[in-house]
């Protein structure tokens, strides 16, 4: 679909950014996103939060599976998977929710709160 010579010379950040204007071009009231963040650099990633807050704000619905837990840490509310089934659902500021996470991650990850956000760290 995006193979065209046309995105064949933009990078891979690039191309993401162009599916994801393409997306959202469609003006459907609800979104199905799977990992729209992928090769995205930071600055982008939080330019697609901002514009994704403000299109739910505006009645809008947005699914999406993350796995960058910054930006999952944002959402109104979780699903977290782990082995192919729901272990958990609920606010990011749920202690559970943390605690799903964790598990889901191997227990790889710790939590951190500071300026009113939980953090995520990786435990090496």
């Amino acid at each position: 679909l995006f193979r065209s010579s046309v995105l064949s010379p933009l990078s891979a950040g690039q191309r993401q950014r162009a599916r994801l204007a393409r997306l959202l071009a469609t003006r459907a009231p609800t979104l199905l996103m799977d990992e729209p963040v992928t090769h995205l650099d930071a600055p982008h990633q939080a330019d697609w939060l901002t514009w994704t807050r403000a299109w739910v704000a505006t009645g809008n619905h947005l699914v999406t599976v993350l796995h960058e837990l910054p930006l999952a840490m944002r959402a109104d509310h979780l699903i977290v998977l782990h082995q192919g089934r729901c272990i958990h659902q609920g606010s990011p500021q749920d202690a559970q929710t943390r605690k799903s996470i964790e598990l889901a991650f191997d227990d790889r990850i710790e939590w951190v709160h500071a300026q009113g956000q939980w953090l995520s760290a990786w435990r090496l």
